[in-house]
């Protein structure tokens, strides 16, 4: 008994030290990132906080897609507020174990299965990328398992900063293009790109609208899936059987398999477009490719990381160039798919021609988008007869264990960057003020409340003391965690 508790003291111990520790020494993206996830009371930022709480229940294990839209739910403001901070504290005190877990641990461990798919050092210098690695963990511990429990660590966390910093003014228009498959299938109609048929649209397990038949030629040509109309990272996606019905009462949508024409198993492109407050457009940031193993039956593969995108006569990534990769980008053969993990380059003549026109269009799709949204991710399929998109994505992933740490610290600083150019100082700042007076409120309550009660000497010293601290603890963290001061990152 007695050795038991002293284990539960020395890990709460260890916790408490964690999180002094991170809050102290994580970098100030992080901590601007967390108050401004739990500070803003608008309706956009209420309603991504309600959607924190539908994306964690339904990506675990057994989860299931969304029945109804993420923004259009709003929980219990209060609740939802606490339980952020509360799992953000826990992240932040177990992120120097998990972060070392990460960074030295051989990929047969779970949960970092992904470390070993490719990235800087792999297979040559693993000691030494251990250490930089870890490094980079404890100073931005949200990019531990950053791409959700058992995804992997990446910088999801930092790419939604831009969720954070979108006006509130137009919600209508966020909410339109925040995972809403048709709404993406009507945008991909506008701009004539290539896209999968919508057969139909199922709610509550009943077929809601049919746009055709099933054009499979009597021979089975054309292959049907159900795909969620609200759903993320592959969820609920699943074979459409003779006579199926959705796998769930959540939004479905009938719609074509795309096979893809170079590879005998499912693969898809994530082509990354960016863009910086200041210019007149966005710009190619990178794109992967990721694709299943022959004994992989799976509809759908991982949802992103694998061989880096560098085609001929194509644009320079921001992410992923040859200079990232110390290859020469004179060398004719030094084009195609980068195999960081083992080192080189998998012929992508066939499909250049389509990516260059998936790449255009992006841009283009991205123009209608707005540059409020500075990064967002397109998934593509190639065909013999050009680039089938299939969605696009807010919040962009960034695996960590498929890139040199100096890349995650590059695509970090855009993050930041485009987060402080379109955050508005005044409006963050009148936020922390309601805030902190909120706060203040609820403690006066608490306290006058309590000292009603009790002996008024006792009471009044204790409570205003408490009260005072409280306060003024939330106003300090709130400020120093908000303060842009300009800095530099490791290129």
């Amino acid at each position: 008994m007695v050795a038991w508790s002293s284990i539960g003291l020395a890990a709460a111990g260890f916790l408490a030290a964690s999180l002094v520790f991170e809050l102290t020494y994580a970098d100030k993206f992080d901590k601007k990132i967390m108050v401004r996830i739990c500070v803003c009371n608008d309706r956009l930022r209420r309603r991504l906080r309600s959607a924190m709480i539908t994306f964690s229940l339904n990506v675990f294990p057994g989860g299931s897609p969304f029945v109804v839209h993420a923004l259009d739910i709003e929980r219990n403001s209060i609740l939802v507020r606490a339980l952020i901070i509360a799992t953000g504290s826990l992240l932040l005190a177990t992120a120097p174990l998990m972060g070392f877990v990460h960074a030295f641990f051989p990929a047969s461990i779970c949960p970092v299965a992904q470390y070993a798919r490719g990235g800087e050092g792999m297979g040559k210098d693993r000691s030494k990328r251990g250490w930089k690695l870890f490094k980079f963990f404890l100073r931005h511990p949200f990019a531990v398992e950053g791409e959700g429990l058992g995804n992997g660590a990446g910088l999801a966390m930092y790419s939604a900063a831009e969720s954070l910093s979108y006006p509130d003014g137009m919600f209508d228009k966020f909410h339109d293009m925040f995972h809403d498959k048709i709404w993406q299938d009507a945008l991909f109609a506008r701009h004539k790109a290539p896209r999968a048929k919508i057969l139909s649209v199922w709610r509550d397990g009943k077929e809601e609208r049919r746009s055709g038949e099933k054009e499979d030629g009597g021979n089975g040509k054309i292959q049907w899936i159900w795909k969620p109309v609200y759903a993320t990272m592959g969820l609920g996606i699943d074979r459409c059987k003779v006579g199926d019905k959705p796998p769930s009462n959540a939004v479905y949508m009938l719609v074509e398999q795309i096979i893809p024409s170079f590879h005998p198993c499912a693969e898809w492109f994530r082509i990354s477009t960016l863009w910086r407050h200041e210019d007149s457009g966005p710009r190619l940031g990178y794109c992967w490719r990721t694709f299943n193993q022959t004994t992989d039956t799976r509809v759908q593969t991982d949802i992103i990381g694998g061989h880096a995108v560098l085609v001929k006569g194509g644009p320079r990534p921001f992410i992923g160039t040859h200079q990232d990769y110390g290859e020469d980008e004179s060398d004719p053969s030094a084009h195609g798919f980068y195999d960081a993990g083992n080192n080189k380059w998998v012929d992508a003549g066939k499909y250049t021609e389509a990516l260059l026109q998936a790449y255009d269009l992006a841009l283009s799709m991205h123009r209608e988008l707005g540059k409020e949204l500075p990064n967002v991710g397109w998934d593509v399929m190639v065909r013999d007869t050009g680039p089938v998109f299939l969605e696009f994505n807010i919040n962009n992933g960034f695996l960590v264990s498929d890139h040199g740490v100096e890349m995650c610290e590059r695509m970090l600083g855009f993050y930041e960057d485009e987060y402080d150019k379109r955050v508005d100082p005044a409006a963050t700042r009148r936020a922390e003020a309601e805030y902190c007076a909120s706060l203040k409120a609820a403690s006066n309550g608490h306290t006058n409340g309590h000292a009603n009660g009790h002996a008024n000497g006792h009471t009044n010293g204790h409570s205003n003391g408490h009260g005072h601290g409280y306060t003024n603890g939330a106003e300090k963290v709130a400020k120093m965690a908000t303060e842009v001061k300009p800095h530099v990152r490791p290129q």
